[in-house]
């Protein structure tokens, strides 16, 4: 029986293939060992291992490390243009299914910066590519507020039902691009009582106080299965 299982701080194992056989070992699997060292945990009986449709590698590392079981397929999905990642992976959701015809998983972030309202907030990658991160940060200059939220959706579908789970952080944008490590904009954002931003943080750091750990944890206590566990509450 396959299992979808959350826990925490879980070595990443996979090999990557380009072949799109999706019953076959082709996908890059991250079925993640049990480790001593976890949270509570949430294993989910009764539906195939979900497939998370991302074209980020980065992604799905970080749904690795949290422990969240699935195989990966490299697939393009359209988004719907919206600031909320909710609205975005609903869509993604529907598609991905209707591609691969099998539970899925999808995800979805965005930075909303309060001096903006709430923009660019999902559409931050377009806004990343056309201007760059260090332009982000320069046109905060004249506004006296650098807060902003991180935001991220995960949502799961069997194409009988969806389930969604949201993650939230408060925090600021950086004065300047900061940090080598993480992916898209984690340089400019600095969570609230940190110093640092995401980039300048390990990965294990940025994992315990991540939007993206948050929204992952709440897509699985809405699994009914979850609560017949024993492990609903965490």
């Amino acid at each position: 029986m396959c299992s979808f299982e959350l826990q925490s701080r879980c070595a990443v194992r996979g090999v990557r293939s380009a072949e799109l056989g999706f019953r076959s070992p082709a996908h890059t699997s991250y079925l993640t060992p049990h480790t001593s060292n976890r949270v509570p945990h949430a294993t989910i009986h009764s539906v195939e291992i979900p497939v998370f449709v991302t074209r980020r590698a980065e992604k799905a590392r970080e749904a690795g490390r949290l422990g969240i079981r699935f195989e990966r397929v490299d697939l393009e999905l359209p988004e719907p243009q919206a600031l909320d990642p909710a609205e975005v992976v609903e869509g993604k959701a529907r598609e991905a299914y209707a591609r691969v015809k099998r539970p899925v998983l999808v995800e979805d972030s965005g930075l909303s910066i309060h001096a903006w309202g709430g923009f660019p907030g999902a559409l931050v990658k377009w806004l990343e590519r056309s201007a760059g991160l260090e332009a982000i940060a320069l046109m905060l200059d004249s506004f006296p507020d650098r807060s902003a939220a991180a935001t991220c959706a995960a949502a799961f579908f069997d194409g009988a039902r969806i389930l969604m789970g949201r993650g939230e952080v408060a925090g600021s944008i950086a004065a300047s691009p900061r940090g080598g490590g993480g992916f898209g904009w984690d340089s400019l954002f600095i969570p609230n009582g940190a110093e640092r931003t995401f980039a300048e943080m390990t990965g294990e750091e940025k994992d315990r106080v991540s939007h993206r750990r948050r929204a992952w944890e709440a897509l699985a206590r809405q699994l009914p299965e979850l609560e017949r566990a024993g492990n609903g509450k965490r």
